[in-house]
Order: C-alpha cells, then sequence, then structure tokens
C-alpha cells in the first residue's frame, strides 16, 4: 500500500543523501517522489456501543480487558500487551503506561515516542483488570498473559480477533465493522473523542493519549503537573455510566 511505500523510500533517502552530502555530489534521490496516501479515518465507536461492551458477560477477560483498555485509557497495541500488575495502582485509581511490548525480538521497551504517562482508571476497566487477575496464573507478569507461556504477554492476533468478536457481540458484524473501519487502534479515537466530549481540556486529553506536537510540546510541556487525575477518571466515568444505562435499558 502507499504508506508502506513511503516507509520504504524515506528508509533509503535517509542513508543515501547522507551519504551523497558527505562526499559532495549530487542526491541521486532529489527527484524521488512519495507515493499519495488517500487514509481511510479510522472509525470510532459510540458511548452507548463502549455501554454495551462493559454490559457483555461470558467474553474472555483477558480480551474484555485489552478492549477496554484501549477505549477508556487510549492504551496503542503494544502498551496493552506491555501492561504489568506493578503498572495498576488501584488506589490511586491510575495506569502507569511504560512498557511496551511489540515483539519478541525486542521485548518490553518504553512507549512509543518516550510517552510514558499516567492516566486515569475508570471503574469498569478496574473491573475487568481484576477478572484478568482472578485467573492469572502466579508466574504471569503481565495483565494480558499468554496462557501457553504465561511469563509473556498475550499475543496480537488473539486480541485482535477478540476485538472483532466483541464487535459482535454487540451487533456490530464484519460487513458492518469495515464500512465503519473499526480496528483496534481505532480505540485511542474513541478514546480521545471521549475524553474531549467528556470536558476535558485538549492539552490535558493530548498527555492522557501520549499525542505529541512541537507546538503543544512548547506550552504544555510540564502538563503532569496540572492534570487532575481524580476529576479526569470521575468525568471519563459518568460519560460510560450514560452509554452503560443505556445499553442495558435497550436489554430489558
Amino acid at each position: 500500500n502507499p504508506r508502506s511505500i513511503n516507509y520504504l523510500i524515506q528508509s533509503v533517502r535517509v542513508p543515501v543523501t547522507d551519504w551523497a552530502r558527505r562526499n559532495h555530489i549530487p542526491d541521486p534521490l532529489e527527484y524521488l517522489r512519495r507515493v499519495a496516501e488517500h487514509p481511510k479515518e479510522r472509525g470510532t465507536l459510540s458511548v452507548e456501543e463502549i455501554g454495551k461492551v462493559i454490559a457483555l458477560e461470558g467474553e474472555s477477560p483477558r480480551v474484555k480487558a485489552a478492549f477496554l483498555l484501549g477505549a477508556l485509557c487510549g492504551l496503542r497495541m503494544g502498551e496493552v500487551r506491555g501492561l504489568q500488575w506493578e503498572d495498576v495502582d488501584e488506589e490511586a485509581g491510575l495506569l502507569h503506561v511504560c512498557h511496551n511490548f511489540v515483539d519478541g525480538r525486542e521485548g518490553v521497551k518504553s512507549p512509543k515516542c518516550g510517552s510514558c504517562r499516567d492516566v486515569p482508571l475508570p471503574s469498569a476497566v478496574l473491573e475487568a483488570i481484576d477478572l484478568c487477575h482472578a485467573v492469572a496464573p502466579k508466574e504471569a507478569r503481565f495483565v494480558l498473559f499468554n496462557e501457553s507461556a504465561p511469563a509473556l504477554p498475550g499475543d496480537k492476533q488473539i486480541i485482535e480477533r477478540g476485538f472483532r468478536a466483541i464487535l459482535k457481540s454487540i451487533g456490530i458484524d464484519e460487513k458492518a465493522r469495515k464500512e465503519r473501519n473499526l480496528v483496534f487502534h481505532g480505540l485511542r479515537h474513541t478514546y480521545v473523542s471521549m475524553t474531549r466530549a467528556a470536558g476535558l481540556p485538549d492539552f490535558v486529553v493530548m498527555r492522557l493519549a501520549g499525542h505529541k506536537s512541537a507546538s503543544m510540546m512548547e506550552r504544555y510541556s510540564h502538563a503532569e503537573n496540572v492534570v487532575d487525575f481524580a476529576a479526569a477518571r470521575v468525568a471519563l466515568d459518568g460519560a460510560v455510566k450514560q452509554g452503560t444505562d443505556k445499553a442495558l435499558c435497550a436489554n430489558q
């Protein structure tokens, strides 16, 4: 696809351009242009749909926890897989997002772009994590542990399949999922939309989601000192409760 092609072009352009500069010769890739990209906008879920997910019973604790960690805490896939028990501060109602697991070759590393952060832990997510803890083997290090190798995090493909299964359980079949472009990473878009709708300032939302830009970083480089995590948690819990109540009423 165009994005993959552009990644490859860039991976070649950087060393070649540097080589040409060092050797004082014309850049052979000077006129190589990027391929036009027309990415489809990520789909998001409504508050009511998130409420339906929370109300689901009988789902795998790890799959449901992964889903809610993305939608209600804004974690990336690697951050969901890298989340460890020590990162869950139940007393303070916080998640310390400081671990990232993409593949076994690199192992556990820091989140993308160094975006270590604390995020408020909504009640629904805490309940899902508690269910994971109840079924986790003693040697499990990760919240979303791997059943066949408990010392390792859950498999990415299992989480993605579980994501689609949960969507189907709340009435979004595969055709609708594709039409709406609903993918696991889109849960971060849902998180940003929900936190903004809950009334949190944009710079707080940016901090909680781990997004970075030059202008915002310059203006709010110490945003962590003014984030009211308790207020953020209450606001998000309130928004989620409305969706859950609607979902429960619809089922009755």
